[in-house]
């Protein structure tokens, strides 16, 4: 077994072409029993090594609802892989042998739940071979017998120093930014009668506005 992860350790260490930060709570735990929220049933295999080949992320694009978890399963047998957003907004990893984190080790699965956004990632240990992305769309509800339209960006808070961009667009009229820079995790629009409604959210970091996640993908509803 030493022997292993000493060997894990150095072809780790050698593909490494990225540092790793030491960056706390980016990954999020999966709900809890009873919380309501949805379980992950949004799964990616990463896969491979550089001497066997086969290096990815399978699916490598991922489509998944507001606050729901996504898994990543390392299926390689021998090195460890990370899920690192490419803004380092967060990451999942884990403790993969000496020297510490490194990744999560054969066999481990690791996941987060999400908040609108497109969402692209790479492995830290194999940067090159290894890209994917999770793409969100706000969630939108009818209020009854009226035009109110509830829009959910997120179920968590975020990080501290991170913050939501919302985006509204009446019909096929200009994006027009409703949320700046704010921590609140939804709101209420008035819509237009015959007219669709469209919304989208990213999520960015309050002292680097270009550190950001994608725009989710549009979602749009119509009333009257």
């Amino acid at each position: 077994m030493g022997r292993f992860w000493a060997i894990g350790a150095m072809v780790a260490g050698a593909t490494l072409a990225v540092p790793l930060p030491a960056l706390g709570g980016y990954g999020q735990p999966s709900p809890p029993p009873g919380s309501g929220q949805p379980s992950s049933d949004r799964s990616v295999e990463a896969q491979g090594n550089p001497f066997s080949g086969g290096l990815g992320f399978d699916p490598s694009r991922v489509k998944a609802k507001v606050g729901q978890a996504v898994s990543w399963t390392n299926t390689d047998s021998f090195v460890p892989h990370t899920a690192t957003e490419d803004h380092r907004l967060w990451r999942l990893a884990g403790d993969y042998g000496p020297p510490g984190t490194m990744g999560f080790a054969p066999g481990e699965t690791v996941q987060r739940r999400f908040a609108a956004g497109t969402w692209s990632y790479f492995c830290e240990i194999h940067p090159t071979q290894m890209h994917g992305t999770v793409v969100v769309p706000v969630t939108l509800r009818r209020t009854p017998g009226s035009l109110l339209v509830k829009a959910i960006w997120s179920r968590l808070a975020l990080p501290a120093g991170q913050v939501f961009d919302v985006q509204e667009r009446i019909g096929a009229g200009p994006w027009r930014t409703v949320r700046d820079g704010v921590r609140g995790l939804e709101g209420s629009f008035t819509a237009r009668s015959g007219k669709g409604l469209g919304f989208r959210a990213r999520v960015r970091r309050t002292t680097a506005p270009t550190a950001s996640s994608g725009y989710s993908p549009v979602a749009r509803i119509k009333l009257g």
